[in-house]
């Protein structure tokens, strides 16, 4: 099909075009309880094409994308190009140059045991320990292995190959009058069996508190700790903010050479690096979707923006950065351990119904589910209220935990502290 659409597009209209082809062997399987109830092997193939046409003497470079689906004859191919390249011809978009740096380039293919990696997970899954009252209910497991080829107009022709699993899993936890639901949502390399059967029982824990806690105290302020995937969500706000679509349309004030920060920050400071790889990462790629190779950039280094990152047309529009697309990434810890930020009162939240971090404003908020509250003599399991801030106020006395831990793309400190956030109990 790739070569039949190359044909098509030599004859048409199309100024430039792009495909990425992704093909994809997956591997599922469905449990009830511990009990096999499927299991099935899909082989898949998705290609995305997208077509560009100059406007205005140069002036503007269009563009129009859909999917080609394999089974499609030569002529649905043909209509499908002749209306991309009407439908593109209606897009102003600054002119811009499509990447032509890389020519016929093959990533190292690296053995992969999809088998194996499916064994894992589902022997992990099995291994935890349940109890009568906290147990898994069902979880499905899916490995996928891909090829990815990139091709553009301008001579990219790269490949590579790659892998990545997830285990979804539903989780009970009861008592005498109430029972609790728990999802939750693996996604790495392969399989790091430590890190899921540690999840997987924190989550059971997770049900069994949440049937004990209490109301959350209504503090108005106070020191709040955040840990595990939560992290990740605070630090999108610092990866968005030097994403280079997000500086050109205004969402991001970070300049080259500049502190993030608008005032003297007392507590640690921010370290952030895209990576190319990061060892059983569901998402490592040789290649961005443009056909750049991809390769590490430190983004932030204590709090200094270093540079930018993201595709090949906000990146010459900006014109202060190199394009590459990153998809793992990497937040430096500070210089105490958990231990050591759990020494004075604090509200640890472990379980929200969302926790979300606005990338223009910095707010951030989520309506607590888990949490546990440290008064400087006991810890009480509670839920209830919402905790909300923002991170540009946060960000001054920020405290990042020395442990790190890695959550599919990205490892982050494995504990957050941070000072005077609104507390919003449900007690008077």
């Amino acid at each position: 099909m790739i070569e039949t659409i190359l044909e098509i597009l030599k004859q048409s209209d199309a100024d430039d075009y792009k495909i990425i082809s992704s093909k994809t062997v997956s591997n599922e399987f469905f449990f009830v309880q511990h009990k096999l109830d499927m299991n099935r092997k899909k082989e898949v193939e998705h290609i995305q094409l997208t077509v560009y046409k100059k406007i205005d003497h140069d002036s503007y470079l269009g563009s129009s994308s859909c999917e080609i689906h394999p089974t499609m004859s030569r002529e649905e191919v043909e209509n499908a190009i002749k209306n991309l390249c009407i439908s593109a011809s209606y897009v102003k978009n600054p002119i811009y140059t499509l990447n032509g740096s890389n020519h016929k380039e093959m990533a190292e293919r690296k053995a992969v045991d999809a088998k194996k990696a499916a064994q894992d997970i589902i022997a992990t899954v099995k291994s935890c320990n349940e109890s009568e009252n906290e147990k898994i209910n069902s979880y499905e497991v899916f490995v996928n292995e891909k090829e990815i080829r990139i091709i553009n107009s301008q001579g990219v022709d790269v490949s590579y190959s790659n892998m990545d699993s997830m285990c979804e899993i539903v989780l009970n936890a009861k008592n005498e009058t109430h029972e609790v639901e728990l999802y939750r949502n693996f996604v790495f390399g392969t399989c790091d069996r430590d890190y899921l059967k540690t999840e997987i029982e924190n989550a059971l824990q997770s049900g069994k508190d949440r049937l004990r806690a209490t109301n959350t105290p209504n503090l108005k302020k106070g020191t709040v700790l955040l840990s595990g995937k939560n992290v990740c969500s605070l630090m999108r706000y610092y990866i968005s903010r030097c994403n280079v679509q997000n500086l050109y349309t205004g969402i991001s004030d970070f300049s080259l050479n500049e502190s993030i920060t608008k005032e003297e920050v007392s507590g640690d400071k921010v370290t952030l690096m895209g990576c190319a790889s990061i060892e059983n990462s569901g998402s490592n790629a040789a290649y961005d979707s443009d056909g750049h190779k991809i390769e590490d950039r430190i983004l932030i280094q204590d709090n200094i923006c270093c540079n930018y990152w993201g595709n090949q047309q906000f990146s010459q529009y900006v014109g202060k950065s190199e394009a590459c697309i990153f998809s793992n990434f990497k937040v430096e810890g500070g210089q105490r351990s958990v231990e050591e930020l759990k020494m004075q009162p604090y509200l640890e939240v472990v379980e929200f119904s969302d926790f979300q971090t606005d990338p223009t404003s910095g707010d951030f908020a989520g309506e607590i589910r888990l949490a546990y509250y440290y008064d400087g003599k006991k810890t009480t399991c509670v839920s209830g209220g919402s905790i909300s801030g923002n991170i540009q106020d946060a960000q001054k006395n920020f405290l990042f935990s020395k442990e790190l831990k890695q959550h599919n793309n990205m490892i982050v400190p494995d504990t957050v502290c941070m000072f005077d956030v609104n507390i919003t109990g449900i007690e008077e």
